[in-house]
């Protein structure tokens, strides 16, 4: 049986450079859909 006090540890590092690109061709969907869930929030909060 394993030694429970001996734990194996891993680390890893993202380079997330690459995806820069990608959030840059998101952005304006991150907009869009900030404002429609805002508006959406100051509706459901007029009806309660």
């Amino acid at each position: 049986m394993a030694d429970p006090t001996r734990r194996r540890e891993s680390r890893y590092r993202l380079n997330a450079a690459p995806l820069k690109e990608i959030e840059d061709g998101a952005s304006h969907y991150r907009k869009y859909w900030t404002d429609r869930f805002a508006l959406l929030n100051r509706l459901a909060e007029e009806e309660i």
